[in-house]
């Protein structure tokens, strides 16, 4: 009895433009998750009087403002990875 040999597939290789976009996309979540934890962190009645603690309490007041906003770039990002993902 004589065994067949087996059909070994080549590796795929992932298209340099969809190799750029995955790491986008993790890069772009990431920094999402950073801002969400940045604001909410941020104490909201801060006084200060330097110019950088103002900047960073109105940097977060802007996040906490558009909120839903972030949500929704989170969902659009989640869908491209589970697009870049399909084959």
């Amino acid at each position: 009895m004589t065994t067949r040999p087996r059909l070994e597939h080549p590796p795929r290789s992932i298209p340099p433009v969809r190799r750029w976009l995955a790491r986008f996309v993790a890069l772009f979540a990431l920094s999402l998750a950073a801002a969400v934890a940045f604001e909410q962190l941020w104490p909201q009645l801060l006084i200060t009087e330097s110019r950088l603690g103002s900047l960073l309490h109105f940097a977060a007041f802007l996040l906490r403002t558009f909120e839903f906003h972030l949500g929704l770039a989170a969902l659009v990002a989640v869908l491209a990875a589970l697009l870049l993902r399909a084959r």
